[in-house]
């Protein structure tokens, strides 16, 4: 019982610290592109990098427990590489399709979401 209460809980947290992180990088973006006139790529650029300290140090410090250290940061770089190539195929593949934005970035969400989580739990922090 214990075991699946701890995996429910690094869910909730790793849910949570996304959820922050997405909404630094949203608003940082906006931030950037409507009020400082910074381009769509550089500003995505900056808010993503934002983003990724937020989800590195939220997911190893509150979600998995662990301690900061080289290995688990590069292999977070490495399945952030992995998770745009995933995001821009993917998004290749749904227009190509013809499927509506709406549908196209749920799948992506959701997809990115489970894969991330899996790979944290596996690999990153096992």
């Amino acid at each position: 019982m214990y075991c699946k209460t701890k995996i429910l809980a690094q869910i909730v947290k790793f849910i949570i610290t996304g959820s922050v992180a997405t909404l630094c990088h949203f608003s940082l973006a906006m931030l950037l592109t409507e009020s400082l006139n910074i381009g769509i790529v550089p500003a995505n650029f900056v808010a993503m990098t934002i983003a990724f300290i937020i989800t590195y140090l939220g997911n190893n410090k509150w979600s998995f427990n662990s301690n900061l250290n080289l290995e688990n940061f590069l292999k977070s770089i490495l399945l952030v590489l992995i998770n745009t190539s995933i995001i821009l195929v993917t998004t290749e593949l749904a227009l190509s399709h013809n499927l509506t934005n709406l549908y196209t970035n749920l799948s992506i969400c959701i997809f990115i979401g489970i894969f991330s989580f899996i790979i944290h739990k596996a690999w990153i922090y096992n």
